[in-house]
């Protein structure tokens, strides 16, 4: 697993924000989409942002992860 940037929330909602993503052979992501399984929060920006920054993200070779911004 390779570096996370954090999500810049301005908002204080408590919960958890599962995004799933694709990653391409040379460990880019290539996809990210919010509210997986175990997703606790509906607000929409805050969904947003944590796909970008999952999109930010750079990871080890590997066809998919499961990322929480908790």
């Amino acid at each position: 697993l390779g570096q996370i940037p954090l999500p810049n929330y301005n908002n204080n909602e408590q919960g958890i924000i599962v995004v799933d993503i694709e990653v391409d052979k040379n460990g880019n992501v290539i996809s990210a989409r919010a509210g997986g399984k175990g997703t606790t929060i509906g607000n929409i920006t805050m969904r947003k942002e944590a796909e970008v920054a999952a999109k930010r993200a750079k990871f080890s070779k590997r066809n998919s992860w499961n990322v929480c911004f908790c």
